[in-house]
């Protein structure tokens, strides 16, 4: 069984306006898997991302960070048939359950949630295959 956990992170950024789909968890994650895919700097991505997130990227060297955002985006770029599965939120704090095609593995995808200042963030995502085709 092979599993991938990828914690979704950012670099902090001067950017704080909110997309609109950050309005709910869901719209949240559609909009963390659109940016991040076409993703070349963490400032791309710093307002889908929770302040926690982004304090763990800053404590990366640059080498590190800029490793890790080829890795995470290139999963973002090459996922098919994303769909999102169910939504659990528990005050300021929900997740997202979806699943997609990777490699032509199915991955089943859980990200983990946190509202700041009325804006949905992600703060965690784990990835988990376990060699079923797509």
């Amino acid at each position: 069984m092979y599993r991938l956990s990828i914690v979704a992170d950012a670099m902090h950024s001067t950017i704080t306006f909110a997309h609109a789909d950050q309005s709910t968890p869901s719209g949240a994650v559609e909009e963390y898997n659109s940016v991040l895919a076409d993703a070349t700097s963490w400032a791309e991505i710093a307002s889908v991302m929770s302040s926690q997130s982004i304090a763990e990227i800053e404590s990366m060297d640059q080498e590190s960070r800029d490793g890790h955002l080829g890795f995470i985006s290139s999963i973002a770029a090459n996922k098919q048939a994303f769909d999102i599965l169910d939504s659990t939120v528990s005050g300021d704090t929900a997740e997202v359950l979806a699943k997609s095609c990777l490699e032509q593995i199915v991955t089943d995808e859980t990200y983990s949630m946190v509202n700041e200042g009325g804006v949905w963030k992600v703060e965690y995502v784990n990835l988990s295959q376990e060699n079923d085709p797509c």
